[in-house]
């Protein structure tokens, strides 16, 4: 499943309507997942886990071009 973009305000950036924080204990595989199927929306915002900043290393690693990642 592939979610649709849009343009986020007047950066003109595209990002996915969903994305993935790191607050309810997301872990690697949740981010792998979640870009996986197309999320590319990344707030690794108020609760800065470990676990979250190892999952965008791993996916970045593959397309840091294609991530928008909110702190």
């Amino acid at each position: 499943m592939l979610f649709e973009r849009i343009k986020l305000g007047r950066t003109g950036f595209s990002v996915t309507r969903l994305g993935i924080a790191s607050s309810y204990g997301t872990d690697e595989a949740m981010v792998e997942e979640a870009v996986a199927h197309g999320v590319n929306y990344l707030y690794w915002g108020a609760l800065r886990t470990r676990r979250m900043a190892e999952g965008i290393k791993r996916v970045a690693r593959k397309n840091r071009d294609g991530l928008i990642i909110v702190v």
